[in-house]
Formats: structure tokens, sequence, C-alpha cells
């Protein structure tokens, strides 16, 4: 053969050969089905649930997904959100691996496989195997010597903390008894670990056994007598959950009793207590909640409405404004109106019944802090059914809130359910089916003394939301030392409501002016 022949055939045979090399979503076109190509850009896993050795299957996509209604609203806005989130998906098949935790958010860069279209979705059966990088486990992201802060609080779902044997083997909660000590072992490991000075907590077996050993326990894994808890009293034992404070009592003392809302609905799972800080006398109210289920079929006005919100969105919503109305009682009774709400809402942020409290006034500290971060995965799309919401008076004395990330993005595998996987360095790992979301406060912070060279709009109302003073500040330094000094000069004594408005910014703070 010439070799002008011979070279030509080479081509030909590497030209046949050779894997194409696209992008996903927009290169991949029907043309490829059935035949193999390498992902040009970066692919992150965006779920994961199902995920092990025999099942080895997750969902990639050019970036972790939110759901829709996490970052835009409901009904059309959603529509269009979830178009592009089902567009951007690639259901990946073969998915082995060296390493030993798929979390979402590991991306890996050239995918390569076999790529085929089922329905409307596009599949890749893997011939090469990624090397993950990126999101690895986390460290307990708030440490106790950050002087930035003197009260942590914790939230968290416990998925189902029974620890009454009569209620195991019941569908909720765990099995038996070796599963409930796996249980046990795994969520005192997170409890232990956040070093939270108050725990809101939900999914918490009803009566006073399970959070009465719970605390005990506590006090155990931390070596100290230090934590007692506060919830309702109630002692008969079920599988229904309920909310509930553990507090750490040399830091946090409670203050009044344990309310709950003006609501029939499982009222134990909407309830509040005002705490003082042992340090400086200041005080807040902590409402931990747990909303009705988006799982089921609503009927009538609770139908899923195709919206983004599911079923049982109004019940959601009127259980929201429930607890709206109750705090708003609560604050005119205690004179408080530094408010913390916390809980499982099963609502994503630009959802009706996160809306109920930011129409409000109460800001979402999560969405603030850490917009990039989640709660939850569902439907390989990750977003917030879990808050940190704070009233207006609150909100300035926030310094960080962000979720620990070391459950929802974790493979199921990880849950105590397993016990093949039930090891020391995964005892922190999917002890719940959502994140812990953790808000740090300088509680009885103040505006700085620092001086202002700008336009101040100047706002004083009393607890009734009176304006009592309104005043504009005109271009020369604002000094908040001079502003309350001026008011203790011009306002009768009592509880007020400052509020000063920049062009960038808006703060918000309660007053005692003697």
């Amino acid at each position: 053969m010439h070799l002008r022949h011979y070279l030509f055939a080479f081509a030909i045979a590497f030209a046949t050969t050779t894997t194409a090399q696209v992008t996903f979503p927009d290169g991949l076109t029907s043309d490829l089905q059935g035949k193999e190509v390498i992902i040009s850009n970066r692919m992150y896993v965006t779920g994961n649930y199902g995920y092990s050795v025999s099942h080895p299957t997750v969902v990639m996509a050019p970036e972790v997904l939110f759901t829709g209604t996490e970052v835009v609203a409901p009904g059309t806005d959603y529509q269009r959100q979830k178009a592009w989130n089902d567009d951007n998906k690639l259901t990946v098949t073969n998915f082995s691996t060296a390493e030993a935790m798929v979390r979402v958010g590991a991306y890996t860069d050239k995918l390569q496989g076999i790529v085929t279209r089922q329905g409307n979705a596009w599949c890749m059966q893997l011939t090469a195997m990624p090397v993950l990088e990126g999101n690895s486990r986390p460290l307990m992201p708030l440490p106790r010597d950050d002087n930035r802060y003197n009260l942590r609080v914790a939230g968290f779902n416990l998925h189902f903390f029974l620890a009454s044997p009569t209620c195991w083997g019941s569908g909720y909660g765990a099995a038996d008894a070796e599963a409930f000590e796996r249980q046990r072992t795994k969520t005192l490991a997170t409890l232990t670990a956040m070093d939270a000075d108050i725990y809101a907590l939900c999914e918490v077996e009803e009566g006073d056994y399970t959070i009465a050993r719970l605390t005990d326990w506590l006090n155990d894994s931390m070596g100290v007598r230090v934590y007692e808890y506060a919830d309702a009293d109630d002692i008969s034992t079920s599988t229904y959950t309920k909310n509930a404070f553990i507090y750490r009592s040399d830091r946090v003392l409670p203050v009044g009793t344990f309310t709950f809302t003006d609501n029939d609905y499982l009222k134990l799972r909407h309830v509040a207590q005002r705490f003082r800080l042992r340090e400086n006398g200041e005080e807040l109210i902590v409402a931990m909640n747990h909303l009705k289920s988006k799982s089921g079929n609503g009927r009538g006005a609770d139908a899923d409405k195709g919206d983004g919100q599911s079923s049982y969105n109004l019940t959601r919503v009127e259980e929201a404004e429930a607890v709206l109305y109750s705090l708003n009682g609560l604050v005119q009774q205690s004179e408080e109106t530094d408010v913390l709400v916390m809980g499982d809402l099963n609502a994503y942020s630009q959802e009706d019944p996160v809306q109920v409290f930011t129409k409000a006034g109460f800001v979402n500290e999560l969405r603030l802090h850490a917009p990039h971060g989640w709660s939850y995965c569902y439907n390989s799309e990750v977003g917030y059914l879990d808050h940190v919401l704070a009233s207006p008076t609150l909100a300035d004395q926030v310094v960080t809130a962000l979720p620990w990330d070391i459950n929802a993005s974790e493979p199921s595998y990880f849950d105590y359910t397993y016990p093949e996987y039930f090891l020391p360095e995964h005892y922190i790992a999917h002890s719940s089916d959502h994140n812990p979301v953790l808000v740090a406060l300088d509680l009885g912070h103040r505006c700085s003394m620092q001086s202002f060279n700008a336009t101040v709009n100047l706002r004083v109302c009393n607890l009734q939301g009176e304006v009592v003073m309104e005043e504009q500040i005109e271009n020369r330094h604002f000094s908040s030392t001079a502003c309350l000094q001026s008011l203790a000069n011009e306002l009768p004594s009592g509880i007020y409501i400052v509020t000063t408005a920049r062009a960038t910014s808006t703060i918000s703070q309660k007053i005692f002016l003697p």
C-alpha cells in the first residue's frame, strides 16, 4: 500500500473512533444517541438519592440545581425554572468511583459515557471512572471561641426521634433497639458537635420520655450537667412528634411560660419560649415550628395547584398566620420584640408560608448569609425547607446564619438504617434527612458608635406600631449616641422601636428609655 493510501485509511479509522466532545445540555443532539461522548463542561452531582454500590446512579448538571420556589415566585416563574432544571439534568448510571462519598455539590470534569434519550431526559452510562472533587463534608462552621457573637442557636429536624421502645417498629423512627442505638449515636454526635446554647428541635416523640432522655444523653456526651429542656409538659407517649427546646442553663434561662400558637392543628408543633442571656440580661423569643408536610393529596383549596408549592399550601399558610398572630400577642405581653422564628416550614423561601413572615418584616437570614446553601435535597434539587427568620429588631444582632451540610448532601446509605456503613468517621453524616441550621447572634448589640456623613431618616414607634417621632437629618454627622440622648430628652420612658434608614441600609432596634 502506498504511504498516502495508508495515511488516508488511518485518518478514516481515527475519525470514526474518536469520541465526540460536547457541552451539556446544548451539545447533545439526536444523532449522538447510543454513542460515546465526553462532556467538556464541568458537571456537578445534584442528586444522589438511593445511590449505593448496588444502585450506582446519580443525577448531574452543569450546576447544583435549586428548587424553583427557592429562588423564584410560585406560578409562571416556577414553571419556567422547573423546565430549565429538567433540561439540565443528566441521569448517570454505572457511577462507580474511587471516592468514598458521592455528595451533592461534588463535581467532575470530562464526564465520559454512552448517551441515550429516555423520554424527555438524557441518560449516560459511564465508560470511564470519574474523579470527584469539591464539597467535602464540612466541619462545624461556628466555633465556640469566636468573639463576634454571644449566643448560638441551632434548629434541627431529628427525623422521627422516638426513644420509647413501644414506638419502635411502627413505621416511624427506629425499627428496633439496635437501630435506635445507631440513631441515638448519630444524633448525639451532631448535637454535641454543634455545642449550641439553645437547640430548637422538631420531630421529637410526644411525651416526656424522649426529650428527658435526650437531654440526659446530651449532658453525658458533653461531660457537663448544664443542659435542661423546655417543652409542653405533655406525658403521653405517641408516634406523633412535637417540638421542644434544649438549652444550656449556665448561658441562658427560660423566662415566662412555654407557649403554643393559636392553632388547633398539631399545636405541639408550633411552640415558643422566651430566653434571657445570662451574660448581659438581654432577651429574645425563639419560636420553633413544623408545618404541614407537602406529601399526600390535598383536596379543594389544599390541592396541588401546580405552582410549585405542592399539596396543603393553604394549611401551611394558615399555620404561619396563626404563628405570627400568636407571636404578636406574645410581643405585646412581654414587651420583647426580638423574635427568632425557626423550624421545618415545609416551604421553600419564595413560597407563601415563608412570605407570611417576610412580608411582616422578618428577615430571611439564611437567604441573606448563605444564599448558595441548602437544608434539603429532593428530586435532585436543593433549597431551604428549614428557616431562620429574624424580626426587624433582632436582624441587626444576627452575625451570621448558615446550614451545616452534613445530611442533605450525603448519600442515604450513611443513614442509621444501614448498619454496614455505621462507622465512627460517619457518625455525624446523615443523622437526619435535613441539615441543621445555625444562627450566631450578638444579643444586645446596638448600632455602631461610628458617625456617618449621610442623610438619615429616623423613625421611632411605640410597641403598638404608632409613629411617635419622625425626622430627617440632612448633611451632617449622625451619631447613634447623640440620637439616643436626644430621644431620652424628648420622649417619656418606655420601650421603642427605632429605625434608621440610609441609602445603603436600614436598621431597626429596640431601645429602653429610662
